[in-house]
């Protein structure tokens, strides 16, 4: 099945609209990240190898640059939000949210979103909804308030540090790097990262390059060297001593153990 790809937009982010899809297996991927919530119906959807439902009691997060395949119930009706990275930047609290999200396909349907979902569907235009951007503020306010009530809610400083390690794991990343993009000297950034998440910067690079290999190993048909590549390892070998020390196997006994070999 082909991939339908958009990367250029003529319209502003954020844009809200509410959208019914048709009950065929479609394929999609797109620049921007894209929050679909249930109005009516249901929705299952695979996003990067994760799959689930989009129905009453949980919403789908498509990250930007994933791609994914869903089908849709008869008499479905959905209210999508596309965003970019930018937008939750200018909010307070709002790398801290993307971050999260970023961990996760599917998130709980709270009493508020249902609020703001049938706020959403009151309005009768066709396209961009005109309160798109208020919505969204409201949407990423209403996540960060989630956040503070679950006490997993992160500084600006460690939410910048960990998007930014998340999006560069492909790159020669250094921890110099990661403290000027999250406005902090190294020390700080430490400090930051001791006090929220119990590691360092360095570990949490290590750990996060290693889940990203373990995932591709395990959902794609990539090469082992070609997965080094995509998670900022200079080669293959230099994969293989970093899951022997981090999980003590190598790629390819991981793969064969996935696969369901000896």
């Amino acid at each position: 099945m082909e991939t339908q790809a958009w990367s250029a937009r003529p319209e502003l982010l954020p844009k809200l609209e509410r959208r019914r899809y048709a009950a065929a297996v479609a394929r999609h991927k797109h620049d921007f990240h894209q929050f679909v919530l249930p109005r009516q119906g249901s929705m299952e959807i695979e996003v990067a190898g994760r799959g689930g439902f989009v129905n009453a009691s949980q919403g789908a997060f498509v990250p930007g640059g994933a791609a994914h395949e869903f089908v849709s119930s008869d008499q479905s009706d959905f209210i999508v939000l596309d965003i970019d990275t930018n937008h939750f930047a200018s909010l307070r609290d709002g790398i801290s949210v993307l971050d999260d999200f970023a961990h996760k396909a599917f998130f709980p349907m709270t009493s508020r979103l249902h609020l703001l979902v049938s706020y959403a569907a009151s309005f009768k235009t066709t396209g961009a909804l005109p309160i798109s951007g208020a919505w969204a503020a409201l949407f990423i306010e209403d996540s960060a308030r989630q956040l503070v009530e679950t006490g997993s809610l992160r500084s600006r400083v460690v939410g910048r540090a960990c998007l930014f390690i998340e999006e560069s794991l492909a790159a020669p990343l250094t921890i110099a790097a990661i403290a000027r993009t999250a406005g902090v000297s190294e020390r700080g950034l430490h400090d930051h990262f001791r006090r929220e998440l119990g590691t360092t910067p360095f570990a949490y690079l290590r750990d996060r390059r290693t889940a990203r290999a373990l995932a591709l190993l395990e959902q794609t048909g990539q090469s082992i060297a070609d997965v080094a590549v995509l998670t900022g390892y200079s080669d293959q070998s230099a994969l293989t001593r970093a899951l022997r020390k981090a999980r003590g196997i190598t790629p390819a006994a991981f793969r064969r153990r996935c696969a369901g070999g000896s």
